[in-house]
């Protein structure tokens, strides 16, 4: 194997563990999207989920209160995980086709 072969299966090895770390960080945290509602003057917040075909929607709390606060941080860090997930798949399709010469050999 050459040097370059070694050095691409080295990174496609970390790109795999980085996904499977990102996996687990995922089931950590909550899913779902949040909604906030306006009853009668107050806003509410809500994580709307799907679960098979129904939408169960959560509530959370007034949108000012600390619960509300750690609820919009949580679906921040989930969408950033998400999105380093994403990248870190589209980057082992990546190397995947830049091994695929060197399988051959």
């Amino acid at each position: 194997m050459s040097i370059v072969a070694g050095v691409l299966a080295e990174e496609l090895e970390r790109q795999k563990a980085n996904e499977n770390s990102y996996r687990g960080l995922l089931l950590k945290l909550p899913k779902g999207s949040l909604y906030c509602r306006q009853i009668r003057g107050h806003s509410y917040l809500y994580r709307v989920s799907r679960q098979g075909k129904n939408v169960h929607s959560i509530y959370i709390g007034p949108a000012g209160s600390p619960e509300a606060d750690q609820a919009r941080s949580d679906f921040k860090e989930y969408q950033r995980i998400r999105d380093n997930l994403k990248r870190c798949l589209a980057e082992q399709v990546r190397l995947c086709k830049a091994l695929k010469p060197y399988e051959k050999q």
